[in-house]
Parts: C-alpha cells; sequence; structure tokens
C-alpha cells in the first residue's frame, strides 16, 4: 500500500490492536489443541499399560473436573469400591471420561437456549457388567465382564442425527469457541484402543446417557 493510501486510513486504536491479538492468540491455542487432538487419533499405543481399579480411574478425573463445574450443576456421584479392574494406560482413560464429565456439564448450563434457566445434574458411576447378546451391536461380547463407567445428564439431550455423528473429528453443536469438536472422537479412540465400547441414549430435551465399557480383569481363582 502507497503513502498516501495509508494517510486515508484510520490507525486502529490500541483497544482494538489488543482485542485482535487476544482472538489470534485464542485462534492459536484451538489450533494447537486440535493438532494434539489428530495426534491422539493417529498415534500407535506406545505408553504401559497397568492394572487399575476402574473406580480410580473415575475419582482422578472427577478430582479435575470438580473445581471447573458451574456452580448451577449438581455432580453426583456412586460406585463399587470393590469395582473390577481393567488394564489400560491410566492417563487416557482419564482424560476419555474427563471429556464426557465436561460434555455433560455443558449439556446442562451452556447447551441451553438463550434466556432458559441454567444448571442440572450430572450423575457418574462405575460398575461391573456382563454383556448381553442386544449389546453385540455395539462391539461387545456376550457374556464377557465389562468394567463400566456411566455419565448421565438431564441436560439438552440429542437428535438422532447427532448421535450418529458424535464421534466424528471436528463435530460439535456447542457455541463458537468453546472446544474443538475432538473431545469425543479422542474417547471414542481411546475406549476402542483398549477393547471396549460405548453406549449412547439421549433424546432432545431430555438428557443424555453414555456408557464407557471396558474389558475387566477376570481374577484367577484357581489353585
Amino acid at each position: 500500500m502507497l503513502a498516501t493510501d495509508l494517510a486515508g486510513e484510520s490507525i486502529p486504536s490500541r483497544d482494538v490492536l489488543n482485542h485482535t491479538v487476544t482472538i489470534i492468540r485464542g485462534a492459536g491455542a484451538r489450533a494447537m489443541a486440535m493438532i494434539r487432538g489428530l495426534h491422539d487419533l493417529s498415534r500407535e499405543e506406545s505408553a504401559a499399560r497397568k492394572r487399575v481399579a476402574i473406580i480410580d480411574i473415575m475419582d482422578s478425573a472427577l478430582e479435575i473436573a470438580r473445581p471447573a463445574m458451574d456452580a448451577s450443576v449438581t455432580l453426583t456421584v456412586a460406585g463399587e469400591r470393590d469395582s473390577p479392574f481393567v488394564l489400560v494406560n491410566r492417563l487416557e482413560l482419564e482424560q476419555a471420561l474427563l471429556n464426557l464429565v465436561v460434555n455433560a456439564g455443558h449439556a446442562v448450563t451452556i447447551m441451553r437456549q438463550q434466556g432458559a434457566p441454567r444448571g442440572g445434574t450430572v450423575y457418574v458411576s462405575c460398575a461391573s457388567v456382563r454383556a448381553t447378546e442386544w449389546e453385540r451391536d455395539f462391539g461387545a461380547k456376550p457374556g464377557v465382564l465389562y468394567a463400566k463407567i456411566e455419565v448421565e445428564d438431564d441436560g439438552v439431550g440429542m437428535t438422532e442425527a447427532t448421535i450418529a455423528r458424535l464421534f466424528d473429528p471436528f463435530f460439535t453443536t456447542k457455541p463458537e469457541g468453546i472446544g474443538t469438536g475432538l473431545g469425543m472422537s479422542s474417547t471414542y479412540g481411546a475406549v476402542w484402543r483398549h477393547g471396549g465400547f460405548i453406549h449412547v441414549e439421549s433424546q432432545p430435551g431430555r438428557g443424555t446417557r453414555i456408557g464407557l465399557y471396558l474389558p475387566a480383569i477376570v481374577e484367577d481363582t484357581a489353585f
């Protein structure tokens, strides 16, 4: 641009420039989050898996999630102290569960229609279950013992079309600027890599229930 052209242009104020820098930094942070998410989707399992009680994974994830929850959210937790053990990359599964809990918190707050009261309940539980024949469609092996962590909310719920795309990379229904659309796809990848499956139930306006199922370690009691 020529100097004569510049003379006719107004110079942005410091506030405008600072706001622009903030937007650029935010976009950069989101881009880095996307790159990390893509790396998670494509990387080979490298970290050693260890035997851990499923309730310990739940407790660790909730320890992180609790302080970040909006004050209008009631977080209810239930679990078996003698919960089953699983052979997993603990950090990967804690992150997978954290993604679900954060989404559930959003479903009862920022996802509600403008003007609607915010708040609701997020219920997290863990238990041991045996897969039934009907769960074969979700990737389960009938009769096999699974450790299940379930996250339920009474938030906005999802349509069947949304559920169908829930685990697609970059898919999101959240307001612009919140999240990257990679949380659920990385959760799916983590559970799949551990030989598990995910079951989703939801209806618009009636909340959502998502269960993570991981093969449990069956203790050998033979002498």
